[in-house]
């Protein structure tokens, strides 16, 4: 099943309608569970989002009482560096938004190693989640997750050849330096990924356009070499698609 893919002319188009499927699904789950957990993400075209979520229309819309906020990755850097995700989205959005403070779960990153920090996210996910003894099959279910994508086809902190690809039973991996900037990281896996109720991918660039006609050309039995060409959710898929 290939995703939904919506274009737009501009990227700021396409940050504008994303954040009003956002306020209307947010919405929506908050009046029937009384929250909404949204999974935000990295990279340089979420910044376009973030002002969007922290415009007054989305300040007055979304249901920010009823959100919790969780990253699908971040760097083993303070939340006061630059390459920080946290970092970015508290600048944009979070510090805009009336989001209660214990609304926020960002991944502690000054710890002694990404693996550390990893093993502690997944303790607040399995706490958030009511599943702290559990194990797989019982993965989260994110009400909504952002991703962008990578030149290279990547999506959160998950890269091309990267063993964890395959992993099947962790809900937070370390990686080692990857990217640029080219750092420790840690994680949300595939089964996490594919096992929230809505996936929404946020891309933009000409330089990515060549990757995402593969992505969206590869049948379900291809072997892709892009990690966002995993991203197979049964649930809602939608990408969100500008120059």
């Amino acid at each position: 099943m290939t995703p939904e893919v919506r274009r737009f002319p501009t990227l700021a188009a396409a940050c504008r309608s994303l954040a009003e499927y956002l306020t209307a699904i947010a919405t929506a789950d908050a009046a029937a569970n009384n929250v909404f957990s949204l999974v935000l993400t990295g990279g340089s075209t979420a910044r376009s989002l973030y002002r969007e979520l922290a415009a007054p229309a989305a300040i007055d819309g979304m249901p920010w009482p009823c959100t919790h906020l969780f990253w699908s990755d971040e760097r083993l850097v303070p939340p006061t560096d630059p390459a920080s995700n946290y970092g970015m989205a508290k600048a944009l959005l979070l510090d805009h938004v009336p989001v209660p403070s214990e609304n926020i779960h960002a991944v502690a990153t000054e710890t002694a190693s990404a693996e550390v920090s990893a093993a502690r996210y997944e303790e607040e996910l399995r706490r958030y989640f009511g599943n702290a003894g559990g194990g797989p099959p019982d993965f989260p279910r994110f009400d909504c997750v952002l991703l962008g994508m990578g030149e290279d086809g990547h999506v959160a902190s998950l890269f091309p050849g990267s063993p964890l690809l395959h992993e099947k039973r962790r809900w937070v991996a370390a990686c080692g330096p990857a990217g640029s900037p080219f750092l420790p990281r840690i994680t949300l896996t595939l089964p996490v990924l594919n096992h929230a109720r809505r996936v929404v991918l946020l891309i933009g660039g000409e330089r990515k356009a060549a990757v995402l006609d593969d992505i969206l050309a590869a049948s379900a039995e291809t072997a892709s070499p892009y990690p966002a060409a995993r991203i197979r959710t049964p649930a809602t898929r939608i990408w969100f698609v500008a120059p």
